[in-house]
C-alpha cells in the first residue's frame, strides 16, 4: 500500500517467490502447498513471474497442476534453485495450456544406484526400476510434464533424478506444438558425483509442427530418450551418451525432422546409439539428418521401415554419417526404402552396413574401413531392390567379404567407380542376382568367391585371361589330376591345354574348375618321363 511515484509498493513487484507464499526452500520443509499456491497465482493472469531462489532446494511431496486459465499468456518460471520430489511423487510439475510462456526448470535428485558388469557389460538395474522406452510406464516418475502448450520455451536441467527430465503430450484441447526445448541431464559418476538421471525427455505431440530442440546434452542416463510420433520437428544439436537398458536415441513414426547436428554413444555396447523406426500407423517420412555420428553402440544406426509399405516414399537423408567402435554393425537398414546416406565413414565395427526385409531405392556413398567381417552382408529375409553405392572398401586381415550378398534375394544392386581392396574376397554373390560393376579399381585374393556379377565393365582389377606351363611327373596312372590355381577374376569360361612333347597314346582333360582352380585329368599309358603341357585360361567378364 505504501505509495510510489507511479503506484504503490504491490505494482512494483514484477515477481513473485514461492517464499512469498510460505515456502522455505531448505530441502527438508515440504514446500508442495506454498508451490501451488504460487502455481495457482501464476496461472491466473497474463505476464506473471514467479522465480525460483538462488541457492533454495525445494522439496515436493506430491504432484503439482501448473493449469493455465483460458486466455492467459505470456507467464514464466525462472529456477535458479530447483525441485527436488519425494521417491513417491509422480508427475513433479504439471503444466496445461501454456501459451507464448517461458520455463526455467530444475530438479535435483540422489542419482540412480545400477550396477554394470565390468566384464560382459550387463546392467542390473534397482528392483522395479520403471521401463522409460514407453511413455508411461507403471510406478514413473516425471519431473516436468507439459502437455498441450503452444509457443513455450523450456529450458530443463536435471541432475541425478531417478525419474524421467522431460515429457510433453497432446491430451487436451490445445495442440502441443511450436515448443522451443534446450535441456542438459545426466554426469559421469567418475566425474563429479552420482549425475545419472533415469530418462531426459519423452517426446510426444499431435498432428501440428512440433517445435525444436535447440541444445540436448543427455549423457549418462539410465534410459535412452524417446521422440515418438512427432511431426514437423527440428533439431540444432543433441548429443546423447545414455542407454543402459534400450537404444541411446530412438526416433517412433516421426514426419519431417529436419536435424543439424547429432552425436550419440551407447555406454556399453548392449543397445544400438540410434534407432530411426515406423510404426504401423506412423511411418518414418522426410527424415533429414545433416551430420550424425554413432559410436560403442550394439548397432550404431538402425533403420526399421514397414517393408513394402514404405516403397513409395522418402524416408531418411543422412548427408553426412560417422560410425566407429560398434559391437556388431555400423548400420542396418531392415525393411526401410528410399534411404540415402552419403559421406559416410565407418571404422573398426564387425560389419560395416547390414541389409534386412524389403528395401527399394537404397543410395549410399562412403567410406568402410577394417570391418572385422564383412564391408556389406544381406540376411536371408534381405530383398533388395535398386541398391547404389559408390566409394571405398578397405579391409582387414580379417575380413571375410568386401561384399557378402550370398543370403536372401538381391534384385538389382549397382557398385559405380568403387575402389575395393579385399584381404580375401571381394563380391560374394548368389547364383542368381543382377549385380552390375561398373567403373572403379579392385584387388582381391578371391574377387568371386560365390557366382559372377550380371555385369562387369570399365573396371580395373580384374583378370580375364592367364597363362601358364605344368606337368604331370613321371610314374603318373591314367586318371591322374593336377590342381591348377588359375589366377582369373571368375571362374575361367574356357581352359585351353596344349602338350609340349608327344606321349603316345595320352590324352589330358578338364575335369572341373570353380573360382580358383580348374582340374586337369590325364589319361594314358604310365609316364616314363615327365608330360609337360601349357595352358591359358579365360573368363567372360561382359
Amino acid at each position: 500500500m505504501v505509495a510510489l511515484d507511479n503506484g504503490n509498493v504491490a505494482d512494483a513487484i514484477l515477481y513473485k517467490t514461492p517464499e512469498m507464499f510460505g515456502a522455505k526452500g531448505d530441502g527438508t520443509t515440504d514446500d508442495t502447498a506454498a508451490i501451488q499456491s504460487a502455481a495457482n497465482w501464476l496461472c491466473a493472469a497474463s505476464n506473471r513471474h514467479l522465480i525460483f531462489s538462488s541457492g533454495r532446494i525445494y522439496r515436493q511431496s506430491s504432484p503439482v497442476d501448473f493449469t493455465f486459465s483460458n486466455g492467459v499468456k505470456c507467464c514464466a518460471i525462472e529456477m535458479h534453485g530447483a525441485i527436488k520430489p519425494d521417491s513417491g511423487v509422480g508427475d513433479a510439475f504439471t503444466i496445461n495450456d501454456a501459451v507464448g510462456c517461458d520455463f526455467k526448470l530444475n530438479v535435483l535428485g540422489d542419482g540412480v544406484s545400477i550396477s554394470v558388469d565390468g566384464t560382459t557389460g550387463v546392467v542390473t538395474l534397482p528392483d522395479g526400476f520403471p521401463d522409460y522406452s514407453s511413455p508411461d510406464p507403471s510406478g514413473s516418475q516425471q519431473a516436468f510434464v507439459f502437455n498441450s502448450c503452444r509457443s513455450v520455451r523450456i529450458d530443463a536441467v536435471g541432475y541425478g533424478y531417478a525419474g524421467r527430465v522431460l515429457r510433453t503430450k497432446s491430451t487436451r484441447s490445445l495442440k502441443t506444438s511450436f515448443l522451443d526445448i534446450s535441456i542438459r541431464t545426466g554426469d559421469s559418476a567418475t566425474v563429479i558425483g552420482s549425475g545419472q538421471c533415469g530418462q531426459a525427455m519423452y517426446l510426444e505431440g499431435g498432428s501440428d509442427a512440433f517445435g525444436i530442440i535447440n541444445i540436448a546434452q543427455t549423457n549418462w542416463d539410465v534410459y535412452g530418450s524417446v521422440v515418438y510420433k512427432l511431426a514437423d520437428l527440428s533439431i540444432a544439436y543433441w548429443e546423447n551418451g545414455s542407454g543402459y537398458a534400450n537404444a541411446s536415441m530412438t526416433f517412433i513414426g516421426c514426419q519431417t525432422v529436419h536435424a543439424g547436428i547429432i552425436a550419440s554413444g551407447g555406454v556399453n555396447q548392449k543397445y544400438p546409439s540410434v534407432v530411426i523406426s515406423d510404426t504401423s500407423d506412423r511411418p518414418t517420412i522426410g527424415f533429414s539428418i545433416q551430420r550424425l555420428f554413432c559410436v560403442t553402440g550394439n548397432n550404431n544406426l538402425v533403420l526399421e521401415g514397414l517393408g513394402s509399405d514404405d516403397a513409395l516414399r522418402k524416408s531418411v537423408t543422412i548427408n553426412s554419417f560417422y560410425s566407429i567402435q560398434a559391437a556388431a554393425d555400423g548400420a542396418v537398414i531392415n525393411g526401410m526404402s528410399n534411404v540415402e546416406i552419403n559421406n559416410v565413414h565407418i571404422d573398426n565395427v564387425q560389419t560395416g552396413i547390414r541389409i534386412k526385409g524389403l528395401v527399394r531405392n537404397v543410395r549410399i556413398s562412403g567410406y568402410i574401413k577394417n570391418p572385422v567381417d564383412y564391408g556389406f552382408i544381406s540376411d536371408s529375409d534381405a530383398e533388395i531392390h535398386e541398391f547404389y553405392f559408390n566409394g571405398r572398401i578397405l579391409s582387414a586381415s580379417s575380413t571375410l567379404d568386401c561384399i557378402n550378398f550370398t543370403a536372401g534375394n538381391i534384385l538389382t544392386a549397382t557398385f559405380r567407380d568403387c575402389y575395393i581392396f579385399a584381404t580375401h574376397g571381394a563380391f560374394n554373390l548368389p547364383s542368381s542376382n543382377d549385380v552390375k560393376i561398373i567403373g572403379g579399381s579392385h584387388s582381391a585374393v578371391t574377387m568371386f568367391p560365390g557366382s559372377r556379377p550380371a555385369i562387369i565393365k570399365d573396371t580395373s582389377g580384374f583378370i580375364s585371361a592367364k597363362r601358364g606351363r605344368v606337368s604331370f611327373p613321371v610314374g603318373s596312372l591314367t586318371g591322374a589330376t593336377l590342381i591348377v590355381t588359375h589366377g582369373l577374376s571368375l571362374a575361367p569360361t574356357s581352359v585351353t591345354l596344349t602338350p609340349l612333347g608327344a606321349v603316345s597314346g595320352a590324352n589330358l582333360s578338364i575335369s572341373a574348375s570353380d573360382g580358383l582352380t580348374f582340374t586337369v585329368t590325364y589319361t594314358g599309358p604310365t609316364l616314363s618321363t615327365i608330360f609337360e603341357f601349357r595352358w591359358r585360361a579365360d573368363c567372360e567378364l561382359v
